[in-house]
């Protein structure tokens, strides 16, 4: 539906890149035109990506004489939108059609989470990226149902040593924040369902406990909301707002502790992220992040309950920094998430499909 920057969004441009890499013919087709989106970050060719033109109606026609007149191809959907117009065409025309728009581990009491559901039991296939996906919409894994993790390729790239921390605290904050400081980060949108709200009165007690940097890596509708909050938590001069950046790693790696407060997630890109660059992790007890949160790097909280946060800061914070001064505890679980392996199960996924 869209291309903007996010988490689905990356993996798309991740998937179309290494695909086209190996010798696919592939194109993207986006309802919208966004004015971020990662195609120079992962060199995928603009010529190959088809902008749909006019209001919505004269989108979905268009899709729709796309999907006719490539009815040989496979096409993958990663909304619900497009999702529903590709399962349409599957019934007109009989066109290979992998249902990918499963990317949250939680359905919540609203429409447009009943559809989406709704759809992917009609589809042919479906890919969610976690089995807390496939679980929350009533989808059991089968020989047309599939769990597809998230790729990153930077897993095995990038350096971590305490020289480089101390080197980017001071290239990114100048002398505000020292190499001794504690420092917290989050990276997630000014979204209603990214729960920053809890975060804050959780950093709103333990500031008497400890001297801390809070930094928060997104941007979105709430701002305006995000930042009265810090006001009334007393929290100005500890939290720092850096917005939208591609120097997530640098960021990362400048940092302590991964904080991630969410209602729902299918398998989060920022908390992979996080471990790649080292980081023990913080986070909301929800979706999939059990399926790559492991007790000795992470600690887990009941979505909203700031309290149980506030005691994981005071008690566990520095059994969490002990576990993971050796870097090679997150090994075991990055191995499955490296580029290769996610690629090698689509292909398999996608030989299924076409058999």
């Amino acid at each position: 539906d869209s291309i903007g920057r996010g988490g689905k969004e990356r993996q798309i441009f991740i998937i179309a890149s290494e695909l086209l890499a190996r010798g696919y013919d592939i194109h993207i087709v986006s309802m919208n035109k966004s004015p971020i989106s990662y195609i120079d970050e992962y060199f995928f060719p603009l010529e190959r990506i088809i902008f749909l033109k006019g209001k919505k109606f004269s989108k979905i026609i268009s899709l729709l004489k796309i999907i006719s007149s490539n009815m040989n191809s496979i096409i993958l959907a990663f909304d619900t939108i497009s999702a529903f117009i590709c399962l349409v065409s599957y019934k007109l025309f009989n066109i290979v059609f992998i249902n990918c728009s499963i990317r949250h581990g939680i359905r919540l009491k609203k429409f447009s989470h009943y559809f989406r559901s709704f759809v992917a039991r009609l589809s042919p296939y479906v890919i969610a990226n976690s089995y807390a996906g496939l679980k929350a919409n009533k989808l059991k894994k089968n020989s047309r149902r599939f769990v597809l993790y998230n790729g990153n390729p930077q897993i095995g790239k990038v350096l971590i040593s305490p020289e480089r921390k101390s080197y980017l605290r001071e290239n990114l904050f100048g002398h505000i924040i020292q190499s001794h400081d504690l420092v917290f980060i989050s990276v997630a949108n000014f979204v209603p369902y990214k729960d920053y709200f809890t975060v804050f009165k959780a950093l709103e007690k333990f500031k008497e406990k400890r001297k801390f940097y809070y930094i928060i890596i997104g941007d979105g509708i709430m701002r305006m909301q995000i930042e009265e909050e810090i006001k009334i938590r007393g929290l100005e001069n500890v939290v720092i707002l850096i917005g939208q950046t591609n120097k997530v790693f640098d960021y990362l790696m400048a940092s302590d502790v991964f904080i991630h407060s969410s209602r729902g997630e299918g398998l989060s890109n920022a908390i992979l992220e996080s471990l790649i660059a080292g980081l023990p992790v913080i986070a909301t007890d929800v979706g999939g992040n059990r399926e790559i949160l492991q007790p000795e790097y992470s600690r887990l909280f009941a979505f909203q309950d700031y309290l149980v946060l506030y005691k994981i800061l005071e008690t566990e914070l520095n059994i969490l920094l002990e576990n993971t001064k050796d870097k090679s505890v997150f090994t075991p679980v990055l191995n499955n998430f490296r580029v290769e392996v996610m690629i090698g199960n689509l292909e398999k996924i996608l030989n299924k499909a076409v058999a």
